[in-house]
Parts: C-alpha cells; sequence; structure tokens
C-alpha cells in the first residue's frame, strides 16, 4: 500500500469528521431497528460491513500514537471492534439475554466512547513512519519467468483441486476426499515461497502470496467439508442460535425463577460467576450479535467468518511482530509464513471455536505489549483498564493475556531486578495452581500421583511428549503418532531450532528486542511445563491445562526463525544452505499437513435429517426421543436452536451418553433381539415416540436394513440417512 495512502485517506476524512461522528452514533440505532422489523440479509449485512470499517478507521485514527503502518492500526482496530461487541454480548446473556435494548447498548456504548476520543485525536497530521533499516543479507537476484509462471499455475491447479473435492458425505480425513498429487502442490509452493523471501520481490507481493497460500493450507477444511469440520462447533451454534432467538441460557444472573446461587466453600455466589461458559460467552456473544445483525447462516458465519478474518490477519500481525524483532525483510516474511507450518495452526485457524478466536484476538494484543516492551509506546493504561473483559475469553487465553500484561507491568516498572524475579515467580506459580484447580474444580480431569512411583513410566511420559506432544502434534485429531518416525524427525528439528534460537539471546545486541525476546522464551518455558505436567500427571479432557498447544507453538515461533537465521548466517547464506532450510521447513508442513486431522463429522445428509426430525418434533412438541450417533445428535442439537439436546436422554459432563449408546447400538447389531431397549429409551426420555436414525456405514451386515424395516417398518430415507419413527406401544 502507498506510504501517502494514509495521508490521502486522512485529508478526505477530516472535512467530514463531523459526519463520520454523526454516522457513528446513528448507525447502531439503525443496526438494531434493521434487526427488529426488516430482517433483510443484504441490507443487514452491509450495515454490519459499514459499522466494521467505520470503528475499524475511527480507531486506527485513534490509535495513531502506536509506531507501526496505518494498515495494521486498521486490523487492531476492526479485533478491537470485535473485542468489544463479543464482551458485551457476553455480558448481556450472563446478565440475561441479547435482546433488543441489550443489542443497541452493545452498539452505541464503545461508539460514543470512540467518538469523544476521536474529537481528541482527530486533529493533527499522523506522523511519518522512519524509513526501516534494512539489511542487505539476502539474494538481490529478481524472480525467474519460470517461477513468475509456475507460482500461478501451481496455485490455480491446488485449488481446482480442493473445490473439486468439496464433499457433504462421511469422511474422517480431507485426504479421503483429496487427490494424490495435491500434497506434492502444496509442498512445492511452500517451497518457492520460502526461497522468494530471500529474493528482491515486493513486500506486497510477497504477503499477498502468504494470504493466499494461507487460505489454500486451511481449505483442506473450510472448502472440503460442505458441513463444516468438528463436532465442538454444533453444540456452539446451537447457543448462539439460542441467544438470537433471546431465550436465556441458565444460570443467568436475573432470571424468573430468581438468582441461582452456589456454594463456593463458606461463601454463597450468584451460579453464574462460577458457571464453565463464561469461557465460552465471547465466542456465543459476538457470533450471536453477527447472526442477529446480518440474518446469515449460522453454519456459513462458522465456516467461513473467522477463519476468513484468521486467514488474512493471522500473517498481517505476524509480519507486523516480526518487524518489530527483526530488522531484515526475510525474517518477517518467515515469521509471517510460519504459522501455516503447524497443524494446529491450520486446525484452529478453520475452526470457529473459542480458542482459535482468543488467540487472533492475542495476536493483535501481543502487537501492543510488544511495542510496549519495547518502549515504544509510553503507557497501555487503557489496556490496563479494560483487562477485566478478558474473563470472557477462553481459559487459556485468559491466563496468556493477564499473563502477557502482568509480565509487561513488572519488567516495565522502577522495582529492583530482585523484586521482578520474586513478582514473576510468584505469578507463574499462581497461575499454574490456578490452572489445574480450574480443571481439577471441572471434574472433568484428575491428577494420577500414582504415575510417580514408577520411574520407567515418567520417562516413557516425557519421551512421547517430546516427540509428538509438546507443539501440538498429538491434539486428540489423529491416531497415536507417537511411533511415527517422521514425527519423530520433525518434532527433532523443531526441538533443535528452538533452542538454537534461545540460545542467540545473550548475543542480540539491541536491548528492547532482547527483552521481547526474553518475556516471550519465560512464557514458552511456562506452557510447555503445563502441557508435559497435564499429559503426564493428569487424566480426562483436562480443559484447560491440556489445550496449551495453541499458544506452545505462538511462543516457538520467533526462536524457530532465528534457529533458522543462525543456520543460514553459520552457512554464509549460500543458495545450498539456502535450499536447505527452504526443504526442511516445507517438509515440516509437509508432514504436519498430511497427517492430521482424523476426526469424524457431521454429513449434508445428516443435517437434513436432523431438520427433518425438528420439524416434526414443531408440530406437537413431544418430549424428544432420538436414538441416533452422537455427530447425528450434534446436528440435531444445532438445528432444534439447542432445544433438543442428546437427542433427549442424559448427557455427562464429558459428553458421554452411556444408556442412550447402549440402547442405540444393541439395536443396530441385533434389532430383533434388542427391539425390549427400545421402552427403557421411552423410560429414559418420557416420550411417547422415538425416532431412530441408521447409516449402512454403521453395520458391516448387508441384511441389516431389512431387518430393521421388519422390525420398526416403513422408514424415511433421506439421502444415506433411514429415519424410523417408533411409537411406544398402548
Amino acid at each position: 500500500m502507498p506510504r501517502n495512502f494514509e495521508e490521502k485517506l486522512y485529508i478526505f476524512y477530516q472535512d467530514q469528521r463531523y459526519l463520520l461522528r454523526i454516522v457513528l452514533l446513528i448507525l447502531p440505532f439503525i443496526l438494531a431497528l434493521e434487526t427488529r422489523y426488516c430482517h433483510s440479509a443484504f441490507l443487514g449485512t452491509t450495515l454490519f460491513v459499514l459499522y466494521l470499517t467505520l470503528n475499524a478507521f475511527v480507531l486506527a485514527r485513534i490509535y495513531k500514537s502506536l509506531p507501526i503502518s496505518f494498515v495494521i492500526r486498521l486490523v487492531i482496530g476492526l479485533l478491537s471492534t470485535l473485542f468489544f461487541i463479543g464482551s458485551g454480548a457476553a455480558i448481556a446473556t450472563l446478565v440475561y439475554t441479547l435482546d433488543f435494548w441489550a443489542l443497541l447498548a452493545i452498539l452505541l456504548i464503545p461508539n460514543l466512547v470512540f467518538v469523544i476520543l476521536h474529537r481528541k485525536y482527530s486533529l493533527g497530521r499522523t506522523p511519518i513512519m522512519p524509513e526501516e533499516p534494512r539489511k542487505e543479507n539476502r539474494r538481490s537476484s529478481s524472480l525467474p519467468i519460470w517461477i513468475r509462471l509456475a507460482i500461478p499455475t501451481l496455485f490455480i491447479a491446488a485449488f481446482v483441486m480442493v473445490f473439486s473435492s468439496r464433499t457433504g458425505k462421511f469422511i474422517t480425513s480431507p485426504w479421503e476426499a483429496l487427490p494424490s498429487f495435491y500434497a506434492p502442490v502444496v509442498f512445492l509452493l511452500s517451497l518457492i515461497l520460502v526461497l522468494i523471501f530471500f529474493t528482491k520481490t515486493s513486500k506486497k507481493v510477497i504477503l499477498f502470496l502468504i494470504i493466499v497460500f494461507s487460505f489454500l493450507v486451511h481449505s483442506y477444511l473450510m472448502v472440503v467439508y460442505e458441513g463444516g469440520f468438528g463436532g465442538d462447533r454444533w453444540r456452539h451454534m446451537s447457543y448462539e442460535e439460542q441467544i438470537i432467538d433471546e431465550r436465556p441460557i441458565p444460570p443467568t444472573l436475573i432470571s424468573e425463577q430468581g438468582t441461582e446461587m452456589k456454594k463456593i466453600g463458606p461463601v454463597s455466589v450468584p451460579a453464574v460467576m462460577v458457571d464453565s461458559r463464561i469461557g465460552y460467552s465471547y465466542t456465543w456473544g459476538v457470533m450471536a450479535t453477527i447472526g442477529k445483525l446480518t440474518h446469515l447462516n449460522t453454519l456459513a458465519l462458522d465456516i467461513w467468518f473467522f477463519p476468513t478474518l484468521w486467514i488474512i490477519l493471522m500473517p498481517l500481525l505476524f509480519f507486523t511482530i516480526g518487524k518489530l524483532l527483526f530488522d531484515s525483510r526475510p525474517w518477517q516474511y518467515l515469521l509471517a509464513f510460519l504459522p501455516v507450518v503447524f497443524d494446529v495452526f491450520q486446525v484452529g485457524g478453520s475452526l470457529t471455536v473459542p480458542l482459535s478466536i482468543s488467540l487472533l484476538l492475542f495476536s493483535g494484543f501481543s502487537v501492543i505489549m510488544i511495542l510496549y516492551l519495547k518502549k515504544e509506546i509510553r503507557s497501555i493504561l487503557p489496556v490496563v483498564i479494560l483487562s477485566p473483559l478478558f474473563i470472557f475469553q477462553y481459559p487459556v487465553a485468559t491466563v496468556f493475556f493477564g499473563s502477557l500484561l502482568i509480565i509487561g507491568l513488572i519488567v516495565n516498572s522502577q522495582k529492583s531486578l530482585k523484586n521482578k524475579i520474586f513478582l514473576l515467580l510468584s505469578m507463574f506459580a499462581m497461575i499454574f495452581v490456578v490452572l489445574v484447580a480450574v480443571d481439577l474444580y471441572g471434574q472433568m480431569s484428575v491428577i494420577v500421583w500414582d504415575r510417580l512411583k514408577s520411574v520407567s513410566v515418567v520417562i516413557a511420559g516425557i519421551w512421547k511428549w517430546f516427540i509428538a506432544t509438546a507443539f501440538g502434534i498429538s491434539s486428540g485429531l489423529a491416531s497415536d503418532i507417537s511411533k511415527n518416525a517422521q514425527t519423530a524427525v520433525t518434532q527433532f528439528i523443531l526441538w533443535v531450532l528452538v533452542i538454537i534460537g534461545l540460545g542467540k539471546l545473550s548475543s542480540l545486541q539491541n536491548s528492547t528486542v532482547k527483552t521481547v525476546l526474553k518475556v516471550l522464551s519465560w512464557l514458552l518455558l511456562f506452557a510447555l511445563f503445563i502441557n508435559l505436567f497435564a499429559t503426564q500427571f493428569m487424566d480426562g479432557l483436562r480443559l484447560v491445562t491440556g489445550r496449551m498447544d495453541l499458544f506452545i507453538v505462538f511462543f516457538s515461533l520467533p526462536f524457530i526463525v532465528l534457529g533458522v537465521q543462525s543456520f543460514l548466517e553459520r552457512a554464509g547464506f549460500s543458495r545450498t544452505a539456502l535450499m536447505l532450510a527452504s526443504l526442511i521447513i516445507s517438509l515440516v508442513l509437509l508432514q504436519q499437513y498430511t497427517r492430521a486431522p482424523i476426526l469424524k463429522t457431521v454429513t449434508t445428509d445428516e443435517i437434513k435429517a436432523a431438520d427433518h426430525i425438528y420439524s416434526q418434533y414443531l408440530k406437537d412438541k413431544p418430549n424428544p426421543c432420538v436414538l441416533a450417533e452422537e455427530w447425528q445428535l450434534l446436528a440435531l442439537q444445532e438445528a432444534s436452536r439447542n432445544r433438543i439436546q442428546g437427542g433427549g436422554f442424559p448427557v455427562s459432563r464429558d459428553f458421554i451418553q452411556s444408556e442412550k449408546d447402549k440402547i442405540f447400538y444393541g439395536l443396530i447389531n441385533n434389532p430383533q433381539k434388542n427391539y425390549s431397549e427400545v421402552f427403557d429409551a421411552f423410560d429414559l426420555t418420557g416420550a411417547n415416540q422415538c425416532f431412530f436414525l441408521f447409516e449402512k456405514r454403521f453395520s458391516g451386515d448387508a441384511t441389516i436394513i431389512d431387518k430393521l424395516h421388519a422390525v420398526f417398518g416403513a422408514s424415511e430415507k433421506l439421502g444415506d440417512v433411514y429415519v424410523f419413527k417408533i411409537k411406544k406401544p398402548d
């Protein structure tokens, strides 16, 4: 983007600043009224995009003292707007619900503050950013014509393969649908891109290619799965739709039955204050608000909105972090590129889950904190004031939001070194205890102290963690890969690069950059320690302590860049060394890309079946009773807008339905013999009729459909799904 772009935009808006402020104050009313009376997807989406754009621009003007480019200030302004929307919606849903007045307040109150701040900061020209120093330790050759032709050709071929592989059928991995030669094309593109980082190619071109490549890498989940990838998304969407319907999600602070209280030790507090959904409230709130304002399909928003933001904004944010840490462009490009190398970022960026959304916000927050640690901004008082809103992020993200903020304040304080060290150690110890306590309090994890009794078990566990877990590889989405030699080699390479990068800290000349990297190294070691403790000495879901993988990778990336930098410096940036480094990075990407994820999904036919059953339910609203596989019930939970959970059967805290599964799989194995178990379904749900969903993939018996028809009578066939309606005998 031309340097004078901001100046031209500034001049255009300078004369219109009063009109801009008026629009900022009127637009929330128009949006809220449109939501209540018009319900037009086109109008709602247009107004919401305008709202985001104007707010991002105003915040970019307010943030003009930040010594970063106007584009990145726009990005941080956009993320800030979404942060305020989601936090406001979280508060509304925890208090009661997201009704018209709550929605209006969420949109209007931030804008009132922005208008006041904009009036203060809109005058005066934006200071021109000084030209950044560059170290010309990269190759000076321009791109050969064959590479210029190869890049668009490979991209087109790759995207054609992805979109032609799009399917709504049942698959457990995208690689079941993608052609075998897709992976080599991605590998070649990766190799070429990394090599281009060390040429004189335009910055705009390289960043554009990184973003396009990021979309390509993430598309193996976003595009290939028609119904979207993952299971938790259906639960999240069902709660988001319940919020859109303005139905409170208990417990809430205000309710018709009175405030529900919960005893914590000797003290009784409102149950909502200690409810686990606080960590989901931001995600549900922001997605519900967007869905309510745009009237767009929740599934389409879930698949495309935040993942698209992730794909575009992550490279830009990491490139900015790279500019703050490295003087030379190749390392800035490499840092912008590295997130797509790791499978947890590939999967995380394609799933609209609370942790992924929180990490996107954390990336923008990190830019501000790095500027503060480098003392390029004097105060972060606004961040401190707003920090209580971090509580609505996913618990792991909340911890690192708070940790980075507290560390920044401690490091930049006037305290002695001894006091700083004491405060830092105390903070880490306290956070560790809190994280473990939260997991134990949720009754989803337990500490297994018996493992300490066997040295061999501990060593074996640490070895498995070392070669398969530390960098998020074993995220629960793949088969046991700890015995995979390629994985062990990949992990070894990553460990070596990180260790070399950590070792290079002492030789850095720039003291402020050294301070930032030290802080990141502390957070990395802290995340690694918690992850090691959770995987070795805790059993269960470990929803907090076990989900450090994204942050482990996040804090590792600058040290991986330093490791590559150290290797190339020792090799004198020779052609062979550049090719070898590019090969290693591309091979790591290929290994991580092709080995995951392995997970069931909801098919297009199962979505149709869920919609059909819910339409039947709406006719006379009986007690729900649906015998189906877990993933089919997830689709039904979303189709019913959270009115039918688990098919009406009991669901444990870890989402296990043992009673339902016994009946369901008993009928699949032998419907004639296990027919009497259907009566248990009626007893468990209190229903007078029960739907039974079956797909041929559930059984290897070729005659099972005939047997089911013989027992239950006729069925309705929706694609691959057979829907049987079983009535309770008189």
